[in-house]
């Protein structure tokens, strides 16, 4: 046999094909031939998507799921070997195995272990939970269904989870859902007096309406918050600073960003 100058060469043998430039080589099993550098190339590990699916225990968040995975293993010009199905998601390093109370994570590769979350059928039917400004039971829900991340109600002996732990209240107490805590009695929005102030900032249905309404309807002894401090935040009667308002949305003080004065760039006729 002759090269393309015309010369005699020799061809490899079958167990050692490859001429690397200096000598002839063959590549292990499992392995493949790279002719852009005449080596061994060994297939990266990648995630089993088939495997993952079956589980039907994987969390999608954004652009992280199971089909962008498995169109990145698809677009991947060299060849790649599957975890196995025991250990079947890929972290970068090595594949992993999650326990059965776990969730292959495909935002960060990682096993996912489920949080607690307040059941909010047993608070509902305590009828003994405490609507605040946005803090509802409904919102409550809400966030808890729309969150990507599987959770595990709390018990309905000690329905509300407060961050750390699920806690019952006793009866003639309440739950507190925008601080997560029991109360007895709580202090509300003078309503009156944060109206007197001009400077109630309401947002869509969170109006001083909304906010007397919620007041009206508690089944929680009431105290009224004093005019000096009309403004009851989830915590305590507060006021806020001249020059800022009353946001009924968060029950916070709001300080407004400047902005532009267009009158007065207007007046200097010497806008560009």
């Amino acid at each position: 046999m002759k090269n393309a100058n015309g010369t005699p060469v020799v061809n490899c043998s079958a167990s050692q094909p490859l001429f690397n430039g200096t000598h002839c080589m063959g590549c292990p099993n499992g392995t493949y031939y790279m002719l852009s550098n005449f080596s061994c190339y060994t297939p990266l590990n990648v995630s089993n998507v088939p495997a993952l699916a079956a589980s039907n225990r994987y969390i999608q968040v954004g652009n992280h799921t199971l089909i962008n995975v498995e169109k990145a293993i698809n677009a991947s010009v060299l060849p790649v070997q599957a975890c196995p199905s025991s250990a079947p998601l890929y972290n970068g390093t090595h594949c992993v195995a999650c326990n059965s109370s776990q969730y292959f994570n495909l935002n960060n590769n990682t096993c996912y272990n489920p949080q607690l979350a307040s059941n909010t059928s047993a608070l509902n039917a305590t009828n003994r939970y405490i609507n605040l400004g946005s803090y509802t039971l409904a919102n409550l829900i809400l966030n808890i269904s729309s969150s990507p991340y599987p959770s595990h109600s709390c018990p309905s002996t000690a329905p509300l989870f407060n961050g750390s732990q699920c806690i019952a209240c006793a009866n003639g107490s309440y739950y507190e859902l925008r601080t997560l805590r029991c109360i007895v009695s709580r202090f509300a929005t003078n309503v009156t007096a944060l109206n007197a102030t001009g400077r109630a900032l309401a947002y869509g249905q969170y109006t001083l309406a909304y906010l007397q309404a919620q007041i009206n309807s508690s089944t929680v002894p009431i105290i009224i918050c004093p005019a000096a401090t009309p403004f009851y935040n989830g915590t305590n009667c507060t006021a806020c600073p001249n020059g800022t308002y009353y946001l009924i949305e968060t029950l916070a003080c709001y300080t407004p960003i400047y902005s532009s004065n267009v009158s007065a760039l207007n007046a200097t006729h010497r806008v560009v």
